[in-house]
């Protein structure tokens, strides 16, 4: 049985999954790799993700960038997305990993970068954690967004701790996941070696030069939407169910409310409309 399935949509992007596959390897963690398309493949996909005993997924971005979010739909298992850098300097396959839904988090990792995946990957699939989150100055904007993603997480039963900025005496990346919120312009992504960092970008409202600067800053770091700190929460919750395997069925319950919720919108609306 393989610790991590690594999926991609075509054999294309060889240059980038055969990297992380050394990578793996290399680390003498088990894994296999499928190569297998959202598009042109979908049942095949679906029984591969369905079928799997792996504990994390992770899952390339190439041209349509839509394989790690239809995976992410598909379970509660972690999912590290990759993007592929083949048009628009990998931008496009960035922004489609990162800005999932809420509850269907996708960890985003650098464009093309094996070393950032098999790096938290590693380091996943050894350590039990707790969830802290820094929040920085704590302004209203981050406060609000905050408040509401403790909801979901209190939903899903994550418990976290608020810290304003991390230190060495309150951060320890070797038993702790961070979720860092940061604000676009006030910025640089933290470089800390072996650790689970989840950072989450906020802004009250955003341009194109916002996903320029994201493209920019996320080299070197793992990545969840902007203003998605419920995602990010998240995700945490599911990195600590592959040990524990205590998160289960509340992340469950929460899906399930979710699909709840858009089917009654569904049913709204097409009465309405015809």
């Amino acid at each position: 049985m393989a610790d991590v399935l690594v999926v991609f949509g075509s054999d294309s992007d060889k240059a980038v999954y055969e990297k992380i596959m050394s990578g793996l390897r290399d680390r003498k963690i088990s894994a296999g790799l499928r190569i297998c398309s959202a598009h042109r493949t979908p049942e095949a996909l679906d029984k591969i993700v369905l079928e799997t005993d792996a504990k994390i997924i992770v899952a390339g971005a190439g041209l349509s960038a839509a394989l790690p979010g239809v995976i992410a739909s598909k379970t509660i298992k972690p999912v590290i997305g990759v993007p592929v850098g083949s048009n628009y300097s990998g931008l496009d396959a960035l922004l489609s990993i990162a800005q999932m839904p809420p509850g269907f988090p996708v960890i985003a990792a650098p464009v093309d970068d094996a070393d950032t995946v098999v790096n938290s990957v590693e380091f996943a699939l050894q350590q039990r954690f707790t969830v802290k989150l820094a929040g920085g100055k704590f302004n209203k904007l981050v406060k609000e967004k905050i408040d509401k993603a403790a909801e979901a997480a209190r939903e899903i039963g994550v418990g976290f701790e608020y810290i304003k900025e991390v230190t060495p005496d309150n951060f320890k990346p070797k038993q702790e996941i961070l979720v860092n919120v940061v604000e676009f312009g006030l910025f640089s992504p933290p470089k800390m070696q072996e650790s689970l960092v989840l950072n989450v970008p906020v802004l009250q409202e955003s341009t194109s030069a916002e996903a320029l600067e994201f493209l920019e800053k996320s080299q070197c770091s793992l990545w969840v939407g902007l203003n998605r700190i419920d995602n990010a929460l998240i995700a945490a919750a599911q990195l600590l169910n592959i040990h524990s395997g205590s998160f289960t069925e509340k992340l469950l319950q929460y899906r399930a409310a979710l699909r709840a919720k858009a089917a009654e919108a569904d049913k709204k609306e097409s009465e309405r409309f015809g």
